[in-house]
C-alpha cells in the first residue's frame, strides 16, 4: 500500500513540476530559443526563391512571375504524370 502511495505521489510531482516548467517556458522562454529562432530564420532565407529561370533562359525576378512559373511547371509535371498512366 505504501508503495502505491509513493508511486502516486511521484506521478503527481512529475505532472505538477512538468506543468510548472511548461508555464515558465511559455513565460520566460528557453535558453535555446534564440538559437533555434535564428537557425529557422536562416533556413527560411536560404529556401526563399528570389529568381528563377524560364524555358527561354530569361531570369524572372518579379514575385508574381515566379509564382506563375512555379504553378505552370507543377501543372505540366502533373499532366505528364497523368498521361503516363
Amino acid at each position: 500500500m505504501t508503495h502505491l502511495l509513493k508511486q502516486r505521489e511521484k506521478l503527481f510531482n512529475q505532472k505538477y513540476w512538468g506543468k510548472l516548467r511548461s508555464k515558465e517556458w511559455l513565460n520566460k522562454g528557453d535558453p535555446n530559443t534564440k538559437f533555434f529562432q535564428r537557425s529557422v530564420n536562416a533556413q527560411r532565407k536560404k529556401n526563399r526563391v528570389v529568381k528563377i529561370k524560364d524555358a527561354c533562359g530569361v531570369w524572372l525576378n518579379d514575385q508574381q512571375a515566379i509564382v506563375a512559373k512555379v504553378i505552370s511547371d507543377a501543372k505540366n509535371v502533373q499532366l505528364i504524370k497523368l498521361s503516363d498512366i
